[in-house]
């Protein structure tokens, strides 16, 4: 995806979104499954060890395995109620009316498919013989009017814990932020890994990258403290520059000042006083 297409106002919410849904990573897989999996073992125990836990129309083995199915399909709640913070927070690590509506609006609609999943499998297990599709919509609500309020507390847990790491990713990866800019009547997406060096511009900062300068609307200050933690080092009073583009720092003008000779060609500032602790972080950034 070219990020510095022209795209519609009303996309750039969806296309920062879409980009930092690539945060969920592989490992969290495995923790949401680790949830499903120890709720698993308590209901596991009860059909192994007491006699009136297990169903009449399925083999101890099968019952086993078709509770197990239910409990791994909880690797979905989390999962989504995750898509639900992309798609309405962004990288901003913060609650709202409309975030907590969504999350409630998701987790009724999980709970009612998860839930209902479960009603199918008692049937097949439990239900004697003559049972019928008539009977799933009753079995649905009555297994969700039994479980939903066991089964929302653990997704809020699961929202809340989401919440949490999202709050410390924020603070920690800024790879994925990114800026709306506005040039020549278009509303375009930055961001922060292509910009390559920032210039500071009155009550604006110019945002230079490979496919051009970009205006943003904030202060170098108020940028610089939003891209904290980053690859973007404070190199001048009015630059700022991202590491990962550095290719060489040289010298001008008898030692006075100095260059950042960056990627694209380009060249940026670097004040004696910042050098030293320019050239350190550099260093440890690699």
């Amino acid at each position: 995806m070219n990020v510095f297409q022209p795209i519609k106002a009303g996309n750039v919410a969806h296309l920062t979104a879409s980009v930092r849904q690539l945060r969920w990573h592989t490992r969290y897989w495995g923790i949401a499954l680790a949830i499903g999996l120890f709720l698993f073992g308590f209901e596991a125990i009860q059909i192994v060890w007491f006699a009136p836990f297990r169903a009449p129309n399925v083999g101890l083995v099968v019952q086993l395995a078709l509770t197990l199915l239910f409990y791994s399909a909880w690797v979905f709640a989390p999962r989504l109620a995750w898509a639900v913070f992309d798609q309405t927070t962004g990288t901003v690590a913060s609650l709202s009316i409309q975030l907590v509506g969504r999350l409630v609006l998701a987790g009724l609609v999980l709970s009612i498919a998860h839930l209902g999943f479960l009603a199918i499998l008692k049937l097949f297990m439990w239900a004697g013989a003559g049972w019928g599709f008539a009977m799933i919509p009753i079995a649905i609500l009555e297994t969700w009017i039994g479980y939903s309020g066991l089964w929302l507390v653990i997704y809020a847990l699961s929202c809340f814990v989401i919440y949490i790491v999202r709050s410390r990713l924020a603070k920690t990866d800024h790879s994925n932020q990114r800026f709306e800019v506005r040039k020549n009547g278009k509303i375009l997406s930055v961001s922060a890994h292509e910009i390559l060096w920032v210039e500071a511009s009155g009550n604006y900062v110019q945002l230079h990258t490979g496919r051009g300068i970009f205006m943003l609307r904030k202060s170098l200050a108020k940028l610089s403290t939003d891209l904290q933690g980053g690859a973007f080092v404070r190199s001048h009073r009015q630059a700022l520059i991202n590491l990962d583009h550095v290719q060489s720092i040289n010298s001008s003008a008898g030692l006075k000042t100095f260059e950042v000779h960056l990627s694209d060609g380009n060249i940026a500032p670097l004040s004696r006083r910042k050098l030293t602790a320019f050239k350190s972080k550099m260093l440890t950034s690699q």
